[in-house]
């Protein structure tokens, strides 16, 4: 037989018995659950109550407003208040200095919790006495008080924002709002005794600095001044000297002159052009600008316009026509006429233009000369203007910074880079501990510990395991199962007996029904039939999952794949009975009728999978019966058939599939990819017939085709409901 794939998992969890179990053990689960309540609640009673207040911090540049602010030209100082800068403060508000400055102020070494030492615990007191720990009795008094205000402080930045929260948590509220506030106010006189400090030193330091640049500057400016005279470099404006100046008005004017010139160059070669080709003076721009040519080419419009309609009733011979046409060549004759006066003028204007710009290159060329002359006195020049300049900008920075300085002579007028925007109120309810949600979640992790001790407990007995194999019960139409369970041998080992191991160690009496019930001298083309027991015996050991039935004598043999669906069932396996014959026998075995949704109906896309599964009359297994569908349109889509088939057995054990007297062909079109195990059942088939079928087989590669005879063993008679009405094709 075609073997498929076999679990080796022996058991499976039986999620049922534990949470039976759980169930059983209720009132011990309860019992424990309201024994933890009650000691949470008086744990949390011996608890000491401790509160938490916070303030908050806004760091922000805060300067002094002046009544001259504009003339300011910064700050000396500016506060970078970036990540870092914030994280920075963060540090001074936790460091040492400030924390010992607020607990003398506060006397916080005459509190109980900060001046006596924690007494040490059992292990603590073994691992003083080894060396290991120093004993905190040791600790000096500023250290202790310091290391347990650290553990009561919490300092940290809110989220995207330059706010900095300063909480404190301590058994006494008061203190709890005390030390917050306490702490805000140092910061903020620390930052400002800082700002002071600095602001004094930079003050008297830049006061004799400002003196001996006052001098500087003036001895610059002289200097610039008596150079200026001195080589005559005088000033038009506030930068430019007067060669600098002239150079560029005659440049611009000489750029000027010569694109006029250009153009009248190019406007005179225009006009020439035209004249000389003899064109039509209507492409000459200038010369229709003239008011005489206008007038002219009106009467020439006139003179065009009568001999059109002369022509029409005399011939050119005739005196007046003659007389019109020497009218438009004299009409011409002055047109051209009048084209070259134009030429003539826009040649005089070319020629005055190249008169003026040889002038203007002239004085260009003399300016020119006296400009690099001066090119290196003026260089000199502007090193000098550079170094007053220099001088003097440095000159107004520092008297702005000390006139910022003078006026912030005390520490009123020095303000903090910070401010407090929340100050600590003393709370009235301690954060700690939570006496309701403390017994509320000791009573559910009591509840879950001991629903889990219970379901461990239940496991380690065995009690809530069930074997993952196929579950053999007793079930008196199965002659195998019986031999199995009255020998008292373990179904396991004969299933593993016969997937290869040591048959004869393992299951003897296995393999005594395998060897004297199951021929294995089968070979291409024998004739044998098995019972159905011998071959529900094959199909639990090979845990088979396809299963086709063949039955060439039609209604007379399908009662077989009903019969093997029934003992697969009572074997605790999940079959599912597939009917694809004509007449719908397996239905009307299993359900007591074929007219009913079943896989015509599906095909034809009128229900879905679920629909068309019913139960057996007399087992567990379940059928997809054969449908009241159209069967026309039902065989359009017998291509879906594998797919539906896949999908069964993704849902149960075995498929078994009975096709009727279909061919070996359609059969095997029928299955798809996988490799299933084909069984002709006969009943009072003809020898020949059989081997004709079995060779058929042989042919496709198949030739270990089981042949299940029908006569051995009981079988349930097979009523065909002579109401049903069949078309299949």
């Amino acid at each position: 037989m075609n073997q498929v794939h076999t679990d080796d998992t022996n058991v499976d969890i039986d999620l049922g018995s534990l949470f039976s179990a759980v169930k059983r053990n209720a009132i011990k689960i309860i019992l424990a659950v309201l024994i933890a309540g009650v000691l949470a609640f008086f744990l949390v009673n011996l608890l000491d109550e401790k509160y938490r207040s916070e303030a908050r911090i806004l760091i922000d540049n805060r300067e002094p407003i002046y009544t001259d602010q504009q003339q300011i030209g910064g700050n000396l100082q500016s506060p970078i208040l970036d990540e870092r800068g914030v994280t920075s403060q963060m540090e001074i508000l936790k460091s040492n200095d400030l924390v010992m400055e607020v607990a003398r102020q506060l006397d916080l070494a005459s509190y109980p919790e900060f001046d006596t030492p924690k007494k040490a615990s059992a292990i603590e007191s073994i691992l003083i006495g080894i060396g290991l720990i120093s004993n905190p009795f040791d600790i000096p008094a500023e250290e202790r008080i310091l290391k347990e205000f650290y553990e009561r402080l919490d300092v940290y930045q809110i989220a995207a924002s330059r706010v900095i929260v300063i909480e404190f948590s301590s058994e006494d509220p008061k203190l709890a709002a005390l030390v917050p506030n306490a702490m805000a106010d140092a910061f903020l006189r620390v930052q400002s005794g800082e700002k002071l400090k600095d602001n004094n030193v930079a003050s008297a330091w830049l006061e004799p600095e400002i003196e001996r640049l006052r001098e500087g500057v003036r001895q610059a400016e002289a200097k610039v001044a008596e150079y200026r005279a001195e080589k005559g470099l005088l000033l038009v404006g506030d930068t430019d000297t007067l060669n600098s100046q002239q150079l560029s008005d005659i440049s611009a004017e000489l750029t000027r002159v010569r694109s006029e010139r250009v153009d009248a160059d190019a406007r005179a070669t225009t006009v020439r052009r035209v004249l000389e080709s003899g064109q039509d003076i209507e492409a000459i721009a200038n010369v229709l600008d003239s008011t005489t040519v206008q007038r002219l080419r009106e009467t020439e419009g006139d003179v065009r316009g009568q001999i059109a309609d002369l022509s029409t009733t005399l011939l050119e011979g005739h005196p007046r026509m003659q007389a019109l046409r020497a009218q438009l060549i004299d009409i011409q004759r002055q047109l051209r006429g009048e084209a070259r006066k134009v030429l003539a003028s826009l040649e005089n204007e070319a020629s005055v233009a190249r008169l003026r710009e040889r002038e203007l290159q002239a004085s260009l060329n003399s300016i020119k000369a006296n400009s690099a002359q001066a090119g290196g006195e003026e260089v000199q020049l502007r090193a000098l203007e550079r170094e007053a300049n220099s001088q003097r900008q440095l000159l107004e920075t520092y008297l702005s910074r000390f006139r910022e300085s003078a006026s912030r002579a005390n520490v009123s007028a020095v303000p903090p880079d910070a401010r407090i925007i929340s100050r600590a109120i003393e709370p009235t309810e301690a954060y700690f501990p939570k006496k309701l949600p403390i017994i509320i979640v000791a009573m559910f992790a009591t509840f879950i510990l001991s629903a889990i001790w219970v379901m461990l407990a239940e496991l380690f007995s065995g009690r809530a395991l069930r074997s993952a194999a196929p579950s053999y019960r007793h079930d008196p139409s199965l002659d195998t199962d019986d031999k199995i369970a009255a020998s008292g041998a373990d179904v396991p080992e004969y299933i593993h007996a016969k997937n290869g191991e040591n048959l004869a160690e393992k299951a003897p009496l296995a393999a005594s029904l395998i060897s004297e019930d199951i021929p294995a001298n089968r070979h291409e083309g024998d004739a044998i039939g098995y019972s159905i027991d011998q071959v529900i015996s094959e199909l639990a050991i090979a845990r088979t999952k396809f299963v086709v039935c063949l039955s060439p004598e039609g209604d007379t043999a399908v009662a077989g794949s009903v019969m093997l669906a029934r003992k697969l069932a009572g074997l605790g396996l999940r079959p599912v009975l597939l009917d694809l014959t004509l007449n719908g026998g397996p239905s009307g075995v299993t359900i007591g009728t074929s007219r009913i949704t079943g896989i015509t109906n599906l095909l034809c896309g009128e229900t879905t999978i679920a629909d068309t599964l019913h139960p057996d009359r007399q087992s567990n297994a379940h059928v997809m019966a054969r449908g009241n569908g159209n069967i026309q349109r039902a065989m359009r889509a017998v291509d879906r058939i594998p797919m539906i088939v896949e999908a069964l057995g993704q849902s149960y054990d075995t498929v078994v599939v009975e096709c009727g007297p279909s061919s070996v062909e359609s059969a095997m079109r029928l299955i798809g990819d996988r490799t299933p195990e084909y069984i002709i059942s006969v009943k009072h088939l003809d020898e020949q017939d059989l081997y004709e079928f079995q060779q058929e087989f042989i042919d496709y590669g198949f030739p270990e085709v089981i042949t299940m005879d029908l006569n051995q063993g009981s079988i349930e008679p097979f009523h065909h409901d002579p109401h049903d009405e069949s078309s299949v094709a």
